[in-house]
């Protein structure tokens, strides 16, 4: 698993700007939550184009 801050530091990017791109990602339905906040990002893969 990975965490806000993971990817942050890993995309060298600041925790707001993971936290918008990951705003996206959700209002598109590229993903989802499953379950609460120990819970886990699901990736809709049904929506992603070719």
């Amino acid at each position: 698993t990975i965490t806000v801050r993971g990817l942050s530091e890993k995309l060298d990017i600041n925790k707001s700007a993971v936290q918008k791109h990951l705003a996206t990602l959700k209002a598109k339905d590229y993903i989802f939550r499953k379950g609460g906040t120990k819970g886990e990002w699901i990736v809709n893969i049904g929506n992603i184009d070719n």
